[in-house]
């Protein structure tokens, strides 16, 4: 079990510090979730997709502690200036509790954090053999074939959010076997793994 939590700003009126601290309690709460590590990503309004990719931030951490990090305070005194926001909160299932296996992956044009456990990636299982965390596989897949073909082919649970760089576009999918509940607040769409939020 991990947990997602998120923004898409739509209002860039509201302050700067109810901002900050809407984002700091999504993380806290969702921990429950996973205490495993904690990572975000964060895409600026003047994304420019032909130089840029999005922000990525992740430790082997739980919540309380990184959201007390150098980096990510630095992050938050600029997230006025951000369109969307991401984070991740891991419960581990398949991979070793390390940074490196921290969500987000990022590959190529594609940003992406997961809810859920996948067990066979069908066609393409000789692509992702050798990725031990099957998060990182469907980032992988997700920069060579299509959407629709991945989505195919996995066989198991998966709530994906993802940021893709040829487009600029935030994508939220998910099958019936993960949770992922959204509202609209004065700051934007809010979306979260628990719905304690």
């Amino acid at each position: 079990m991990c947990g997602l939590l998120g923004v898409v700003r739509t209002n860039q009126s509201v302050m700067q510090s109810d901002f900050e601290k809407m984002i700091r309690l999504l993380f806290i709460v969702d921990q429950v979730r996973g205490e495993h590590s904690t990572g975000l990503f964060a895409v600026h309004e003047k994304f420019d997709k032909k130089n840029d990719c999005p922000v990525v931030l992740k430790k082997a951490m739980n919540a309380m502690d990184f959201v007390g990090l150098p980096f990510y305070k630095a992050l938050m005194t600029d997230i006025k200036n951000y369109t969307f926001f991401a984070g991740h909160n891991r419960y581990a299932t398949k991979g070793l509790v390390t940074n490196n296996n921290a969500h987000p992956f990022q590959i190529r044009n594609i940003t992406l954090m997961h809810n859920g456990t996948i067990n066979h990636f069908g066609k393409f299982t000789k692509d992702a053999e050798n990725v031990v965390v099957d998060s990182m596989a469907i980032t992988y897949l997700l920069t060579h074939h299509s959407l629709v073909d991945v989505l195919k082919e996995l066989s198991g649970s998966y709530c994906l959010v993802y940021h893709d760089s040829n487009d600029n576009s935030f994508n939220i999918i998910r099958n019936d076997d993960r949770p992922l509940l959204m509202g609209e607040t004065a700051f934007g769409y809010v979306y979260s793994s628990e719905d304690r939020m």
